[in-house]
């Protein structure tokens, strides 16, 4: 295990649950951005769609103002 894994692992241990899994899940967030396919192990599967559907907006979505808004 490299140095950096060993620190992620030593400070994720200390935290309590809830917060343990938040970091689990930004691990596996940034798994599925690179491509890296999870371990096989793993049960629990993000519906990352949702997620960015959620959270992405574009121009395009935007409704513009009517001029009793602004």
């Amino acid at each position: 295990m490299s140095t950096l894994a060993e620190k992620i692992h030593t400070e994720a241990s200390r935290l309590p649950e809830d917060l343990a899994r938040q970091v689990y899940d930004f691990i596996c967030f940034v798994e599925m951005r690179h491509g890296i396919s999870p371990l096989s192990e793993d049960s629990s599967v993000v519906d990352w769609d949702s997620f960015f559907d959620r959270h992405t907006r574009t121009v395009s979505d935007a409704t513009p103002l009517s001029r009793d808004e602004i």
